[in-house]
């Protein structure tokens, strides 16, 4: 395959994007155009007024109601090392309950241990077993289970749709 056609199957495939290049820079100049031929359309009367309003009753809100970058400086610094302290806090906290948990509680966790070694075993003689299994195999395994998953949506959609609306599937000469 020639490399200077970028692997490109149409020959006037470049032809065509400059051309359609072309056409998107003509259409954009137009529209911009047309825009700003517009008239400008006046603001209502009353929207000055709701909007000085909505910017006064902000002002007026008590520091704390406020959105934080609007809090005086010495108190955004006190409450950023406020929560930095309690992040911390919690941090060792967690830690510290984690590790009296291990303490009091090692064996109940022993065994949680052994519990998911267990488990990572089996997974691990599943992933093995499944290997050894013929792609054709997999493929129509996993094909069963989407047609097995289908079926059951299809027919859990149909009782919902029986049991919500019975007279459904009636015929209208059947009444």
């Amino acid at each position: 395959m020639n490399s200077s056609s970028n692997f490109d199957l149409n020959p006037d495939a470049d032809r065509n994007r400059d051309q359609n290049r072309g056409y998107q820079a003509q259409l954009e100049v137009e529209i911009d155009r047309e825009l700003k031929a517009l008239p400008e359309i006046p603001a209502p009367a009353s929207l000055i007024v709701r909007v000085m309003q909505a910017i006064a009753q902000r002002q007026a809100l008590p520091w704390f109601k406020r959105a934080w970058q609007t809090w005086p400086a010495s108190l955004q610094v006190v409450s950023f090392v406020a929560l930095a302290l309690l992040f911390t806090g919690t941090c060792l906290g967690v830690w510290e309950l984690g590790t009296l948990a291990i303490r009091h509680y090692g064996s109940a966790l022993s065994v949680l241990g052994t519990i998911w070694t267990t488990i990572t075993v089996l997974f691990g003689a599943l992933v093995t077993a499944v290997n050894q299994l013929p792609r054709g195999v997999l493929i129509g395994c996993v094909a069963a289970v989407v047609l097995g998953y289908t079926m059951c949506a299809a027919m859990g959609t149909f009782a919902f749709a029986m049991i919500r609306n019975p007279y459904r599937f009636y015929k209208d000469n059947e009444e």
